[in-house]
């Protein structure tokens, strides 16, 4: 929309004039690099029609869409680079697809009022709270996911409070990319998207999570609503 103009009428009436200017459309989407998933799995979830044409603008809105399919699926270092060919009428996404990254260990520090961990998850541990897992003999660990991370600590943070740690706050205080095991890759910075091969290649990390716990509400102060329901599901720590 260009521009707006309002003639008078007859009888106080009012004639809008609207000048538009055409948009220019690409009429394809190229995808080129990706390996680990197909072509009408990257249109589906970047909300692309077979015959939908889109115009320049909505190139980042797309971009961002596959990166965050992506990085849903375990691709933490994927990089996406649009590549505009008039002359073809098509926007090409190149995919840097990256390795698929795997939680290989997940350990805490500062957490008095709850293990970190329990046989088979019994009680009240930190890790069975998570959604994120490190695996356990010939089972992988969770595919890594940012999002998911930050609803862990969300999560984390609830049980605190629901016990009556009102102030207690957790966050992960180191992230740590290693190919395997043993060999170690030294951290994040040195490893990204673009020179760390394909998607083929397996990353794990290893998460640090902080858990600073401060006081505990004294025994009979008055809970907030959501502590209230969390001390009748479960019992304390140390309790039952």
């Amino acid at each position: 929309l260009e521009k707006v103009e309002a003639e008078l009428l007859e009888g106080s009436r009012v004639r809008l004039i609207l000048h538009v200017v055409p948009v220019p459309t690409l009429r394809r989407v190229v995808f080129e690099g990706m390996e680990e998933f197909e072509w009408d799995r990257l249109q589906l979830e970047t909300g692309l029609a077979g015959a939908q044409e889109i115009d320049q603008e909505s190139i980042p809105r797309i971009v961002k869409a596959l990166e965050d399919f992506y990085r849903r699926e375990g691709y933490a270092f994927v990089e996406i680079t649009p590549e505009v060919e008039p002359e073809r009428d098509q926007v090409r996404l190149r995919i840097a697809e990256g390795p698929l990254v795997r939680v290989g260990e997940v350990s805490f520090t500062g957490n008095e009022a709850f293990a970190s961990g329990t046989p088979f998850n019994v009680g009240n541990d930190l890790a069975g709270e998570m959604e994120l897992g490190d695996g356990w003999l010939i089972f992988p660990g969770s595919k890594y996911n940012e999002e998911t991370v930050q609803r862990d600590l969300v999560a984390l943070e609830k049980l605190h409070h629901d016990y009556g740690y009102l102030e207690a706050r957790v966050s992960v205080e180191e992230r740590e990319f290693y190919r395997d095991s043993s060999g170690k890759s030294g951290g994040q910075k040195e490893i990204t998207g673009g020179h760390c091969g394909h998607g083929s290649l397996v990353l794990q990390t290893e998460l640090r999570i902080r858990v600073v716990e401060k006081r505990r509400a004294r025994e009979g102060a008055p809970l907030g609503d959501h502590e209230a329901a969390g001390n009748e599901k479960r019992a304390g720590p140390g309790e039952g």
